[in-house]
C-alpha cells in the first residue's frame, strides 16, 4: 500500500532467523507477474538474525532508513504474492493475496507484518502516520485484557503522565475501553514517580467518573495498554580502513571502525558486536588469522568461517598466500539488535617473485641421499643481483646467504649443491651451502638483500611433488604462480632430464635447465623401459614428438597418457605390452602425424594385455605410406589377436582402407566415431576377421561399408549404432553376428547386407534395419535361422536376379505378432524366389510372409525344386507369377494364405502339396496353364 506520502513508496523487509549470515547470491524475489524481479548478487547478504531493507525505485520509502537495496515494479493490492527463491531455485518462503493480502491496512498505511510464530498480522503500532518496523523486529501485541469486573492488581496498571510545563512534548496516552465505549484521560505523573500513589489516582478517577463505575458493575472489560517508551531504532555502521588492492607480502592487516551514532535524539546503545567474514578466489581456506601474538588459526572460508570481534576491536592480522585474491565482508549490532549494511572490501596478495625457487632435489640422487641440490631462477628480461639475499627454511636449515658478486642472468638459473660440488657431477655449482631438507617437507622462503620477502614455497606437510624411489626431483611449473600453490609443482616427468650423478646415473631432473613440466614440444627419444617397466606422457611437457623407432612399448611394460596429452609421430606405435590412453570429455588425447605427410597408426600386437583407449582423437594415420610403414595391409589402428577397450575414440583423416582392423579380437568397440573409409569397394570403417568383438553406440559415417564382418566363424555383437551416409552400413560374410537396435540413415542401402551365401551355420536376430540379400545361398549341410521379426529384403544390384537358394536348410521362426518377412528392397521392386533345390531338406517356415517373389516369367515365389519345406502360418501375396511351384517337391503344411497372386499353384510333377487350412483370396486363377490339377 506504500505509505501516507505516496502509493508508490512500496518497502520490501527480508530477516535472517539464523545464527549465521547468509549470502543471497544467486537468490531471487519475484512477484506473482514479474513486475518485480530481483536477482541477488555476490555482495547482498544477511547478518546473523538481521535485516535486509528493499526499496522500491529510490531510497526515499523509508526516510530514515538506508535502504539494502533498491528495486522496480510494483505490488498489486489484490490477487498478488512474493516468493523467495534460493540460488538453487528452491523456494524458501512466500506470502499469496488470495485476493487479499493476509494483513496491513490500505488507509491507515499500516504494514503486513510477520510474529514469532511466523503467521502475518497487521502492525500492531500506534504512529497517527501508519508505519511499520523496517529494520527492527516486528511490532507485539500489547494489551492486556481483564475480565468479569475483577480487581485490577497493582503491578499491572502502568501509566505515562506527560509533565505540566512540556506542551511542546511528545503525548503519551493511554487508552481505556469500556463496553465499546472508549475516553481518553490525561494523567500526570509518570509510572516510576506514582509508584506509592496508584490506590490514589485510581480513587479519584472512580469518583469523578461515575457512569463508569455503574457500567463497571455489569462485566466491564478493562484495556490497559502499556506506553511505548522511546527505543534505540538507528542502525549502526562499519568501514574498512584503507586496504592496498595488491599486497607485496603474505603479511596484512585488515582493519575496520564500528560506530552507533544517535539519529533525531534517539537514544543509543553502542555496537555490541563486529561480524567478518571472507571469500576467497580460488585456494578456499588459504588464510590465517593471528588469534593470540604469534599464534596463528586457519580461517575458514565463507558463511562458516564468519568471526566475532567486540566493540573494542578494530584490526585483526593476516597471513594469505601468494597469488590469491580475498573479498572481506564486514558487520556490526548494536545493543538493541540494530544491524548495519554489510562492508565489503578486496585485495590480493602478489609476491614480486623477481627470482623464483625452481627445483628442489629434497630426495638426493641415485648415487646418495645426501647429494641434494637446489635451483633458483630469474624469469625476467634483466639480471638480478642477489648479493645478500636470503633462502631458509622453517625450521633454520638449512640458512643460506649469497655473498657479495653473486646475480643471476636474465633468464638464467642458479645451482646450489649440498656440502659440495658432487651431487651433480656433471655440472659445476653455482653456490655450496650445508644443512639437509627433511624428506617428509620444508618451508622454503627467499628474502632479498632488503628484507623483503620475494619467493615462498611452504610444502611443510610433505613436499608437493617428487619422488624419493625414483629420485624424480620437484620443479615449478610456472615462476608467475604461487609458489605455495601445490598445483604449480610436479615431479621430472622422466622425459626430459639433464646431467649424471656421482654414480653416472641419469639425474631425473633438469639442473640449470628448463623444468621438463614447464616445457613444450618435447622430443622422446627413448622411452627408457630399461629403467622403468612404467612410463607416463603427462599434460606438462606436451605436445610430445615420437621419431623413429622410440615409439614401441615392450611387452610387461605400461605406457599411460594422461588427458589432453597430444602425440606427434612418425612411425607406428607399436603396443607389445600395455597402452593406457585415458582422456575425458574436456581433456582429450591426440595421436597425430609429426613431421611427416602421415604415421603408421596404432598397432597393438597378440601379447598386449589390459590396453585402453579413451576420449582419444586418431588422425592422419595410414599404414599404407610408401616406403614407411611396410604394413601386409591398411588400417588406421590394428588389434591383431588382442582385446583393446576403445571408448569415445575418433578417427578421422588418414587411412581410407580400414580404419579400425579387428583381426581375431575380442575388443569392446563404444561410442565411436569414423568416417571416410573410401578406398574402393572393399573400404570399411571397421573391418572384422573373425573373433568376436563387441561395436556398440557408435557412428559410422561417409564411407564405403560401416562394418564389414568375414574371417573364419566370426561371432560379433553388433547393437545399438548410427550409420549414416555410407554405401552399406553392415556386411556379413558368414559367420554369427547379433544385431539389434542398429540405425541407417542416407545410405545407399540403409540396411545389413549378409553376402554370397553360407557354408556353416549361421542364426539372425531382428534388428530396427532389414537384412539385406542378392543371389544367397544356404549351402549343402548348412542352417540359416532366422528368429522372430526378422526382416529380409532383396536388392537387385550389384547383381541382378536376386534369390534365396536353399541347398541346405532355412528355419523361419517367426511368431503371429512377429512374422518372418521376405520381400524386394524397393517399394514396388521385385525378387527372384525361395529355391529349395534337391539337396535341401528339414526346412520350415512357421509365421512367415512372402511379398512380390516370383519374378522370373512362369515362376514361382516359393519353389521346391525335389526339394521338402514344411508351412507353418505362411503367407504369400502379389507374387509376379506362382506363388508356389513345385518340381517333385515336398511340400506340406498347414494354415497357408495365398492372396493376390496371378496363379496360387504351378504343380509339375509328384505329389500334390499336402496343405491344410488352405486359404485363397484374390488370386486370378488357381492353378498356372498346364499345371497338374490338386485338391486341397
Amino acid at each position: 500500500m506504500g505509505t501516507l506520502v505516496s502509493a508508490n513508496d512500496e518497502w520490501i523487509e527480508l530477516k535472517n532467523l539464523t545464527n549465521e549470515p547468509v549470502v543471497l547470491s544467486g537468490w531471487q524475489l519475484l512477484d506473482k507477474d514479474e513486475q518485480i524481479a530481483v536477482v541477488f548478487e555476490q555482495s547482498d547478504s544477511i547478518l546473523a538474525n538481521g535485516f535486509y531493507l528493499l526499496e522500491r525505485t529510490d531510497d526515499s520509502s523509508v526516510a530514515d532508513i538506508s535502504a539494502s537495496k533498491i528495486y522496480t515494479g510494483g505490488l498489486n493490492n489484490t490477487e498478488e504474492s512474493l516468493r523467495l527463491f534460493n540460488n538453487a531455485c528452491e523456494l524458501i518462503d512466500e506470502v499469496i493475496a488470495e485476493p487479499d493480502w493476509p494483513g496491513g491496512n490500505n488507509e491507515t498505511k499500516d504494514s503486513l507484518e510477520r510474529g514469532q510464530d511466523l503467521l502475518w498480522h497487521t502492525y500492531y503500532g500506534d504512529g497517527e502516520n501508519g508505519v511499520g518496523t523496517p529494520g527492527a523486529e516486528n511490532s507485539a501485541e500489547q494489551a492486556v485484557l481483564i475480565e468479569d469486573n475483577n480487581e485490577v492488581p497493582q503491578e499491572d496498571i502502568v501509566s505515562s503522565v506527560a509533565p505540566d510545563d512540556t506542551e511542546d512534548d511528545e503525548e503519551i496516552v493511554d487508552e481505556i475501553i469500556i463496553e465499546d465505549e472508549a475516553e481518553i484521560v490525561e494523567e500526570g505523573p509518570t509510572a516510576e514517580d506514582v509508584n506509592d500513589e496508584e490506590d490514589d489516582i485510581l480513587a479519584e478517577d472512580l469518583e469523578n467518573d461515575e457512569d463508569i463505575e455503574e457500567e463497571n458493575e455489569d462485566n466491564a472489560t478493562e484495556i490497559v495498554e502499556i506506553a511505548e517508551v522511546p527505543q534505540d531504532t538507528s542502525s549502526p555502521t562499519v568501514v574498512f580502513g584503507e586496504l592496498l588492492e595488491t599486497q607485496n607480502s603474505v603479511f596484512f592487516v585488515l582493519s575496520w571502525v564500528a560506530e552507533d551514532k544517535e539519529a533525531d535524539d534517539a537514544p543509543v546503545s553502542g555496537v555490541s558486536a563486529v561480524f567478518v567474514s571472507y571469500v576467497a578466489g580460488e585456494n578456499t581456506g588459504a588464510l590465517y588469522y593471528e588469534k593470540e601474538p604469534g599464534a596463528w588459526e586457519e580461517w575458514i572460508s565463507g558463511e562458516e568461517g564468519v568471526l566475532n570481534f567486540s566493540e573494542e576491536s578494530r584490526y585483526i592480522s593476516l597471513w594469505g598466500r601468494d597469488e590469491e585474491a580475498y573479498s572481506f565482508f564486514a558487520g556490526a549490532e548494536d545493543g538493541a539488535g540494530n544491524q548495519s549494511g554489510v562492508a565489503e572490501v578486496q585485495t590480493s596478495v602478489k609476491l614480486l617473485k623477481s627470482v623464483v625457487i625452481n627445483e628442489i632435489a629434497w630426495m638426493g640422487t641415485g648415487a646418495s641421499a645426501s647429494d641434494e641440490w637446489l635451483e633458483l631462477h630469474n624469469p625476467g628480461t634483466e639480471a638480478v643481483d642477489i648479493s645478500g639475499w636470503r633462502l631458509v627454511a622453517g625450521n633454520g636449515t638449512p640458512d643460506i646467504i649469497f655473498p657479495q658478486g653473486k646475480s643471476i642472468l636474465a633468464g638464467g638459473y642458479f645451482f646450489l649443491e649440498r656440502t659440495d660440488d658432487t651431487a651433480v657431477f656433471t655440472i659445476a655449482t653455482d653456490h655450496i651451502y650445508t644443512g639437509a631438507l627433511g624428506n617428509d617437507g620444508e618451508e622454503l622462503r627467499l628474502y632479498n638483500a632488503d628484507g623483503v620477502l620475494v619467493d615462498i614455497v611452504d610444502s611443510t606437510v610433505n613436499w608437493f611433488a617428487g619422488s624419493n624411489s625414483a629420485k624424480q626431483t620437484m620443479e615449478r611449473i610456472s615462476s608467475a604462480k604461487a609458489g605455495s600453490d601445490p598445483a604449480n609443482w610436479a615431479s621430472n616427468n622422466l622425459l626430459k632430464y639433464n646431467g649424471k650423478d656421482a654414480s653416472g646415473k641419469t639425474i631425473n631432473g633438469t639442473p640449470r635447465a628448463q623444468n621438463s613440466v614447464a616445457s613444450r614440444d618435447t622430443r622422446v627419444d627413448s622411452l627408457r623401459w630399461n629403467e622403468f617397466d612404467a612410463m607416463t606422457l603427462t599434460k606438462l611437457g606436451q605436445p610430445y614428438y615420437i621419431p623413429g623407432s622410440a615409439g614401441t612399448v615392450p611387452q610387461g611394460k605400461t605406457l599411460t597418457v594422461e588427458p589432453g596429452v597430444t602425440v606427434r609421430m612418425n612411425n607406428a606405435l607399436d603396443v607389445q605390452g600395455t597402452l593406457r590412453a585415458i582422456g575425458d570429455r574436456d581433456n582429450e588425447i591426440v595421436f597425430t602425424k609429426g613431421d611427416h605427410v602421415g604415421w603408421c597408426g596404432l598397432k597393438f600386437a597378440p601379447s598386449s594385455v589390459d590396453s585402453e583407449l579413451s576420449f582419444v582423437r586418431v588422425k592422419d594415420a595410414s599404414s599404407i605410406i610408401s616406403g614407411y610403414c611396410n604394413a601386409p595391409f591398411h588400417y588406421a589402428i590394428f588389434a591383431d589377436q588382442s582385446s583393446v577397450n576403445f571408448s569415445r575414440v575418433i578417427i578421422e583423416k588418414g587411412n581410407e582402407h580400414q580404419k579400425l582392423y579387428l583381426s581375431n579380437s575380442n575388443s569392446v568397440v563404444d561410442a565411436v566415431s569414423i568416417s571416410g573409409a573410401t578406398w574402393n569397394n572393399g573400404s570399411s570403417a571397421i573391418y572384422v576377421k573373425g573373433g568376436s568383438p563387441v561395436i556398440k553406440n557408435s557412428t559410422i559415417s561417409g564411407s564405403y561399408t560401416g562394418i564389414s564382418v568375414g574371417g573364419s566363424l566370426p561371432s560379433p555383437v553388433i547393437q545399438n549404432n548410427i550409420f549414416l551416409n555410407n554405401t552399406y552400413p553392415v556386411k556379413l560374410n558368414g559367420g554369427n553376428a547379433s544385431l539389434s537396435g542398429n540405425t541407417a540413415q542416407d545410405n545407399a542401402y540403409n540396411g545389413i547386407y549378409v553376402e554370397g551365401g553360407i557354408a556353416g551355420d549361421m542364426t539372425l536376430e531382428a534388428d530396427a534395419i532389414p537384412y539385406l540379400l542378392n543371389s544367397f545361398t544356404i549351402h549343402a549341410g548348412a542352417t540359416l535361422t532366422l528368429k522372430e521379426g526378422v526382416d529380409i529384403k532383396f536388392i537387385t544390384s550389384p547383381q541382378s536376379g536376386p534369390q534365396l537358394t536353399i541347398d541346405g536348410k532355412l528355419l523361419a521362426q517367426g511368431t503371429q505378432e512377429r512374422p518372418v518377412e521376405f520381400g524386394p528392397y524397393a517399394e514396388n521392386g521385385w525378387w527372384k524366389r525361395m529355391w529349395f533345390t534337391s539337396t535341401s531338406s528339414g526346412s520350415v517356415l512357421e509365421h512367415a510372409v512372402l511379398r512380390r517373389g516370383g519374378s522370373e516369367l512362369g515362376g514361382g515365389a516359393l519353389f521346391a525344386d525335389k526339394g521338402s519345406v514344411d508351412l507353418k502360418n505362411v503367407t504369400i501375396q502379389n507374387s509376379g507369377s506362382a506363388a508356389i511351384r513345385s518340381y517333385n517337391g515336398a511340400i506340406t503344411g498347414s494354415f497357408v494364405s495365398l492372396v493376390d497372386n496371378p496363379y496360387a499353384f504351378r504343380i509339375a510333377l509328384g505329389a500334390c502339396p499336402v496343405l491344410t487350412d488352405l486359404f485363397l483370396s484374390g488370386n486370378a486363377s488357381t492353378f498356372f496353364s498346364g499345371s497338374k490339377i490338386c485338391s486341397f
